[in-house]
């Protein structure tokens, strides 16, 4: 099928009401979604039950309790062995295999020995905003893993690299499509040298004045450069998100995973050596509190948009910290996640307030297409998450899972925009790699 004849029989679906013609389902009544086609995703990676449940329990996280209490809720499998966040982001997008999408580790290919970075480029395959635009659909895309430079979709794309700021380093270049909007996303940007100190003391409590203001407190520097990341990503989705009323809006946060593995250690030690105990009183908390701080732009993010709205917030795995292998060696970067992510569908094709086991992150991509009224493809391995639907919510997806369609190669993106080198850039976004032990 070619792009031209998938666009053609997408645009069928636009009232979400037929089914029929585009399915050839013969004369059978075809069921009607129970839920609006608005789809809202919010990632946070690393985000895992075992250091949400605690504070769900003790009344913490206000925001993700009452977000759980009309939603359903449970672990996202990730690969096993684990694989690299951006492979995985890259799965759960379009719903196949990495061999299939393109996109391997943090540098080209899958071997670390490469150079280069992994780019919009890799993409081979259709993630579910380019499936939706053919079918006349609009998504505002934030932060999401190997989005640079940015590439045009039906809307806005803002690449993962908007957010490496050392002032002045920054080719504005490929960060955002359409290009007319690189200067309103580029005001947007935090500089870790803005942060507040009082959100940096949500995170430290026992901070003092003088460690504050000292140039030379390293941990505290990558701690505003991470809160930096993230202020800059919602300060994004907060000026676009009522821009128009978009069928998709997917924003990506990468900061709990970066605390977890630059903070996790003064939390819970594992295998590594036990850090300094004035070390692990001052930052001994900092992983939940982020959690925390989380819950609050959670609320935030959720009141921007329609109660009715299919709402999902997925991670890409959980995290246990560094482990030794049979080696005895210590191991840090990937070694420190572990597969069980977290993942909450608020939707009116779900049960309210319900909890499942596990579903598997190659079946995102199906789902998020369910909830969107559009079908996923025979080419996709994963399935349309079935725990806890509803009675229409049933036979809704299961004749959406009847009639898939065959491919959606044919709407692979093209390839993004060619832009000018940028050394420093490069350089910053390396940096950060190594310093979580993903690359050498």
């Amino acid at each position: 099928m070619i792009r031209s004849e998938i666009r053609a029989l997408l645009l069928l679906l636009a009232p979400l009401t037929l089914l029929v013609p585009l399915l050839g389902c013969g004369g059978d009544e075809t069921p009607v979604s129970p839920a609006p086609s608005q789809t809202i995703v919010i990632g946070i990676d690393a985000l895992d039950w075992q250091v949400v449940d605690p504070l769900l329990e003790a009344g913490e996280l206000p925001n993700l309790a009452a977000l759980a209490n009309v939603a359903t809720s449970g672990v996202n499998l990730s690969f096993v062995p684990l694989e690299k966040s951006p492979l995985i982001w890259a799965s759960m997008a379009t719903g196949l295999e990495p061999e299939d999408h393109g996109v391997g580790g943090f540098l080209k290919g899958r071997d670390e020995d490469y150079e280069t970075l992994a780019s919009a480029g890799d993409w081979r395959s259709p993630a579910v905003w380019d499936i939706a635009g053919a079918a006349g659909r609009r998504s505002c895309v934030i932060g999401w893993w190997v989005t640079y430079p940015a590439r045009a979709i039906e809307g806005v794309m803002v690449s993962d690299h908007v957010s490496y700021t050392e002032a002045g380093s920054r080719n504005p270049d490929g960060m955002v499509q359409p290009a007319a909007l690189t200067d309103e996303v580029a005001a947007l940007v935090v500089d870790w040298r803005d942060v507040p100190d009082d959100l940096v003391r949500r995170l430290v409590p026992t901070v003092t004045d003088a460690q504050l203001a000292d140039p030379d407190d390293q941990r505290l520097r990558e701690l505003r450069v991470v809160l930096a990341g993230d202020l800059t990503y919602l300060a994004t989705a907060r000026h676009l998100a009522d821009r128009e009323q978009w069928d998709l809006f997917a924003v990506y946060l990468r900061g709990l995973d970066l605390m977890c593995h630059k903070f996790w250690v003064y939390m819970d030690p594992g295998d590594a050596r036990e850090p300094a105990a004035d070390d692990r009183a001052l930052y001994g908390d900092v992983v939940p509190n982020y959690v925390r701080l989380l819950d609050d732009w959670l609320g935030e993010l959720v009141a921007m948009f329609p109660a009715d709205a299919n709402l999902v917030v997925v991670s890409d795995h959980g995290f246990h910290g560094p482990r030794r292998d049979r080696s005895g060696t210590i191991r840090k970067g990937v070694a420190e996640h572990r597969p069980d992510g977290a993942l909450v569908i608020r939707s009116a094709l779900y049960r309210q307030g319900t909890r499942f086991d596990r579903t598997f992150v190659l079946n995102m991509g199906p789902t998020l297409l369910a909830l969107m009224g559009l079908p996923p493809s025979q080419e996709m391995p994963g399935r349309v998450m079935r725990d806890h639907l509803t009675d229409a919510g049933l036979s809704y997806v299961e004749h959406l899972e009847q009639h898939r369609i065959g491919s959606y190669a044919a709407l692979a993106p093209a390839p993004p925009p060619e832009v000018a080198e940028d050394p420093a850039l490069d350089a910053a976004v390396k940096k950060q790699l190594r310093s979580l032990g993903y690359v050498d």
